[in-house]
């Protein structure tokens, strides 16, 4: 990993009742998301509507909307969870 997605984790570690996935090149931050949404913007994060989750990547290129849902991405590139700060329910 980077310093830029180092930079990201440390802001994201302490927000609470949020997800940090690793998939591929890119960060998922997903669950409740609404209350930590200045935060998100402030590290460079950025919302993806079809997928409902936000996210992040060092890389400086132009995104491709080519329709794929967060369970695909998941599976072609893999996952790990990096930080869960969900709460208990």
């Amino acid at each position: 990993m980077d310093s830029g997605f180092d930079d990201v984790l440390n802001g994201l570690a302490d927000l609470p009742g949020i997800t940090v996935e690793m998939c591929g090149d890119w960060l998922w931050i997903t669950g409740r998301t609404e209350k930590v949404k200045k935060e998100l913007k402030a590290l460079g994060c950025r919302w993806s509507e079809k997928k409902k989750a936000w996210f992040y990547t060092a890389e400086k290129r132009r995104w491709y909307k080519k329709g794929k849902t967060l369970g695909q991405i998941r599976l072609r590139y893999g996952r790990k969870v990096l930080l869960n700060n969900e709460e208990e329910k």
